[in-house]
């Protein structure tokens, strides 16, 4: 006959003595297994998100170089190395003559666009610059980021029959004379700017440079931080709860244990990144700081010394 007990235990209880009969390594070896795959998975999010924290700030990185650089007037400028930004009239060594355009140009774009169904659709694209100098500076313009403020200068419409049909066209021809203010950054190399890693030739102002460069590279900026947040937040979390789980703290109290551990990992994750921005964009205050400190520190102790010696009896 069987025994009624066994059917009036509750399911923990039957849980704990079958635990309770395990020996301490089949008790643990799951949660084992199960917290150390945790741990590496925890271990990559955090790589990836700090690799996401330095490519965020990698994405101004020529904005924020542009925005320090001094502007200094090409005509008055005494180096001739080095990265910089200089402003003044260029002095083109040749002219580019335009059809049906007066004046003499520094830059050019040509845009030829042909009527289709009823539409002009750009079918070509041609642009040239002609060198230059700014004060003593000698520019080849050819390759750098070209940041323009373009007017029409001319338009020709037009048609032509090609393969028994005739086809409608317009060239609209943009650009800038040869007698507008400049703004060049760039690396000046024996008394040449024509190419690097950051050369932007423009008519704007430095104003108006910066916030170009900046466009579309915040939106980066903040996905890239917000991402690095995340990831930071779910690898901090994945080190803590397998030690929690593994150990059996606190049994009863699971999802409140598991959402504080997410909420500390949160805020220690956001003063992380915060701090690392701050220290990243303004390290050069922090030499500053920490020269100051050192200073004041050695004056201090100085001053004690000095103090005690003229104390001595």
């Amino acid at each position: 006959m069987p025994n009624t007990t066994d059917f009036l235990e509750t399911q923990p209880e039957k849980k704990l003595k079958l635990d309770f009969k395990k020996s301490p390594f089949e008790k643990y070896q799951n949660k084992f297994s199960t917290s150390l795959s945790t741990l590496f998975m925890g271990l990559i999010l955090f790589i990836i998100g700090f690799v996401l924290l330095g490519y965020s700030e990698g994405s101004l990185k020529e904005s924020n170089t542009v925005q320090g650089l001094p502007l200094i007037n090409a005509e008055t400028i005494t180096r001739n190395t080095g990265l910089v930004k200089i402003t003044g009239y260029p002095e083109p060594s040749c002219q580019i003559n335009v059809p049906a355009c007066e004046e003499n140009l520094l830059y050019y774009k040509k845009i030829r666009e042909e009527e289709v169904d009823g539409k002009y659709v750009p079918v070509r694209e041609d642009e040239s610059w002609t060198n230059f100098k700014m004060g003593p500076v000698f520019v080849q313009p050819a390759n750098s980021k070209s940041l323009l403020d373009l007017k029409e200068k001319s338009r020709i419409e037009s048609q032509e029959v090609r393969d028994g049909k005739t086809v409608k066209y317009r060239e609209i021809i943009t650009g800038i004379p040869d007698t507008e203010k400049l703004i060049i950054v760039g690396e000046l190399s024996n008394g040449e700017i024509k190419s690097g890693s950051l050369f932007v030739v423009s008519n704007k102002t430095n104003k108006e440079i910066i916030s170009d460069l900046k466009e579309g590279k915040m939106m980066n900026w903040w996905i890239f931080k917000l991402s690095a947040l995340l990831l930071l937040t779910l690898g901090i979390g994945a080190f803590v709860l397998p030690i929690i789980v593994f150990l059996d703290i606190f049994p009863e109290f699971g999802w409140i244990l598991t959402s504080l551990v997410f909420l500390s990992s949160l805020i220690f994750s956001f003063i992380f990144v915060f701090l690392s921005t701050v220290m990243l964009t303004y390290w050069w205050l922090i030499f500053v700081l920490a020269g100051f400190v050192i200073i004041t520190l050695v004056r201090i102790k100085a001053r004690s010394k000095k103090d005690t010696i003229n104390f001595i009896p």
